[in-house]
C-alpha cells in the first residue's frame, strides 16, 4: 500500500472502516499531532512480528506499506507514529489500527490519522497511484508501462474473414486523376 504522510488528526480520517464498523479502524492520539518530522513504524497487530515499515518521515513523503519478501501483508496493520529520534513510549504522537484484507474496503484518497492510501501494487507487481478523483476523460499517457509479454493468448480462430492480398499485378485501371504537375 503505498501511503502518504499528511500530519493529519485523528479527527481527519476519512474512511469506510470508520464509518462501517468501528471494529477494523482505531486511531488514537497520545500528543498534538505535528506536521514536522516523525519516526513511523508500521506492523502487524500481533506484536510486531512483521515490520512492513520503519523510518523517518517529512510533511508529503510517501511510502510503501509492505513485506520484505513480497509477500502479502498481514490483515491488520499498525503504525506508530513518534516524535523523532527516539522510539520510546513517551514520544508516540499517535496510534493507528486499520485493515489491510479485501473483506473491507480500502480506497484512494482513504485517511488514517496522518497518512492517506494513494496507491497499491497489483498482482502484476504495478504500482498503482491515485493523486485525484478518477476522471471520466481518457488520459493522454499510459497508465502502465508496457509489458514484455501479451496479457492474452491468442484466440484459435480470426475473428474476421481474413483480407484478400494484392496479386502483384499492375490494374488497367488508374487509382487517381492525372494531376498538371509530375510530383517529385
Amino acid at each position: 500500500i503505498k501511503m502518504r504522510y499528511t500530519g493529519g488528526s485523528c479527527a481527519d480520517s476519512d474512511n469506510e472502516q470508520n464509518k462501517v464498523d468501528q471494529q477494523l479502524f482505531h486511531c488514537q492520539e497520545l500528543r498534538d499531532p505535528t506536521t514536522s518530522d516523525v519516526l513511523a513504524i508500521a506492523h502487524d497487530i500481533r506484536g510486531g512480528a512483521w515490520e512492513f515499515f520503519n523510518g523517518e518521515l517529512e510533511l508529503e513523503d510517501t511510502f510503501m506499506l509492505e513485506k520484505e519478501d513480497g509477500g502479502r501483508l498481514d490483515a491488520n496493520m499498525n503504525i506508530t507514529v513518534y516524535s523523532p529520534p527516539v522510539k520510546a513510549p513517551e514520544n508516540i504522537v499517535q496510534t493507528i489500527v486499520f485493515h489491510t484484507s479485501c473483506s473491507s474496503n480500502l480506497n484512494f484518497g482513504d485517511t488514517f490519522g496522518n497518512f492517506e492510501v494513494i496507491g497499491w501494487k497489483n498482482s502484476d507487481e504495478h504500482v498503482i497511484l491515485c493523486t485525484s478523483a478518477p476522471s471520466q476523460n481518457p488520459s493522454s499517457s499510459p497508465s502502465a508501462s508496457p509489458t514484455s509479454s501479451p496479457s492474452a493468448s491468442p484466440s484459435s480462430a480470426p475473428s474476421k474473414a481474413p483480407t484478400v492480398l494484392r496479386s502483384g499485378v499492375p490494374s488497367t485501371t488508374p487509382s487517381a486523376s492525372p494531376t498538371s504537375s509530375p510530383s517529385e
